[in-house]
């Protein structure tokens, strides 16, 4: 076959393959790969085209009969990989990168990629390395610099992650996360009204469905800090549960400051918690008719802010109910005191769950202790851990009992009440107790949510009662629980 003939069957084959003419592709390549000498191109493209078709399962039969003949084939190992990594099979497509990274270590592809993977199992040494050789490499990748800003940020190297999200920045000025991820630099340095704007390009990255609907229906003004008298405003909440609950707290400035109707827009399992508040909480937009401004429930920081330089004061809107209250105190007076309810697990499937979550197995020495009675506000994810860590005899589980209705929180709301300390890790557990006023040991990461003013010890934003704790390193929870157990001792419910 001559070798002309062979590179024009191939052009052909590309051109059906960009214009998605799957059929007359996948011709032109099959013809190539009954030849002996052109059979791994075109196995190779065959492959190709079943990635760009979505055959994922078919393309790696080919590239596996590639492998077959030529097992370090680079194209049939790193496509294998590329395929693992895009279905989030991590540690399938680590194989492949491995391996081609054994053959060639400075692979771009390989090295990013891997790189990549470090960073989502929380590697962040391995992969920063990997990043550092991809930079040497090329230097204009983007998204390189944002996830090496990234791992400086963990690290609490904040003044480099600051330099590496410019760069992101620099090369891309689009990159909206890179920006966001600045901002939270800025929030560490105090640097807030420059945070506080940066901090708005979460809209870009981020979708909203509420803000959607109101939007489609009434295309109402953003409120930017206008008069609102005799005006009506509808506040959009964004983000977790935690996040709509701390942040509430602005509705009653706009209360006020206004002589207006506000609407705030929430998950229907929070709507209980506003009943006599001065607003209207509304889980559907059915009964309205008619809005002047809307805004993002965290954006009213950044209104607030630039008027008065500083942050608004906590708010305790949240009431409990008088037989539930009764009902749960009588249920936690059997126990002996001090009771202390301890949550230790956050969602998993929050991007950086990794770096708030405790093991339960690091509260050991405390739990067997027999001084306190804990009581397990966790429901579902890590309640197992009691048993698994042969705890059932020391903690207290009423997971089958609490918050089994549709309102979120409700009986947790009511444990907290009856209780002399909650010890929780970043949750909306955290933001719930602080919004309550509940004694609270708040355990955090090296460089938590800016939110905690890591730069000052032992403080918090909006409430008195929320006493932090923070690791002193990167990933040591040992110290955090040490420094716990000695303030327990020291603490007047011992």
């Amino acid at each position: 076959m001559d070798n002309e003939f062979i590179k024009k069957k191939i052009e052909n084959g590309l051109k059906f393959l960009k214009s998605k003419n799957f059929d007359k592709a996948i011709k032109c390549f099959q013809y190539i790969e009954k030849n002996k000498n052109t059979k791994l191109t075109g196995l190779l493209y065959l492959g190709i085209t079943q990635i760009e078709k979505g055959n994922n399962q078919k393309a790696i039969n080919y590239f596996n009969n590639i492998l077959n003949i030529d097992s370090l084939n680079e194209h049939a190992n790193i496509n294998i990989g590329l395929i693992h990594f895009r279905e989030k099979k991590y540690l399938e497509a680590l194989k492949y990168f491995e391996l081609i990274l054994r053959i060639n270590s400075k692979h771009l592809i390989a090295n990013l990629h891997k790189g990549i993977i470090d960073y989502n199992l929380a590697n962040f040494d391995s992969a920063y390395i990997h990043f550092e050789i991809c930079e040497k490499i090329d230097e204009n990748i983007p998204q390189l610099y944002n996830y090496m800003g990234s791992i400086l940020f963990k690290k609490n190297s904040i003044d480099q992650a600051i330099k590496y999200y410019k760069k992101s920045i620099v090369k891309n000025q689009n990159d909206s996360r890179s920006k966001y991820n600045l901002s939270r630099c800025y929030f560490s340095k105090f640097l807030y009204e420059e945070a506080l704007e940066l901090f708005e390009f979460r809209h870009s990255f981020t979708k909203n469905s509420k803000a959607n609907e109101v939007n489609n229906k009434f295309n109402p003004k953003q409120w930017e800090g206008e008069d609102l008298n005799n005006k009506s405003i509808i506040i959009i909440s964004e983000q977790g549960i935690g996040d709509t609950i701390q942040y509430a707290r602005y509705l009653f400035y706009l209360h006020e400051t206004f002589k207006c109707k506000i609407y705030f827009y929430v998950n229907k399992k929070l709507l209980y918690l506003f009943n006599n508040c001065p607003f209207e909480a509304i889980s559907d937009l059915n009964k309205l008719n008619h809005v002047d401004y809307c805004q993002y429930l965290m954006s009213l920081q950044k209104i607030y802010y630039n008027k008065y330089k500083k942050f608004y004061k906590n708010i305790n809107y949240i009431h409990a109910d008088k037989e539930s209250l009764i009902n749960w105190k009588n249920k936690i007076n059997k126990l002996e005191k001090p009771h202390i309810a301890i949550s230790w697990q956050g969602n998993p499937e929050y991007s950086e769950d990794h770096l708030r979550s405790i093991p339960l197995r690091y509260f050991e020495n405390i739990i067997k202790k027999n001084k306190y009675n804990f009581i397990s506000l966790q429901k579902n994810i890590g309640s197992e851990q009691i048993e698994q860590n042969n705890f059932s005899k020391f903690i207290h589980d009423f997971s089958n009992e609490i918050d089994m209705a549709d309102n979120a929180f409700d009986d947790t709301i009511h444990i907290l009440k009856n209780i002399d300390l909650l010890i929780t890790s970043d949750t909306a557990l955290a933001h719930l107790a602080g919004t309550m006023e509940i004694n609270t040991f708040l355990l955090l990461n090296f460089n938590p949510e800016w939110r905690w003013l890591l730069q000052i010890k032992d403080k918090c934003i909006y409430s008195t009662k929320l006493k932090i704790i923070k690791q002193s390193k990167y990933n040591d929870w040992t110290s955090v629980i040490s420094e716990l157990e000695e303030k327990l001792n020291n603490s007047l419910i011992s």
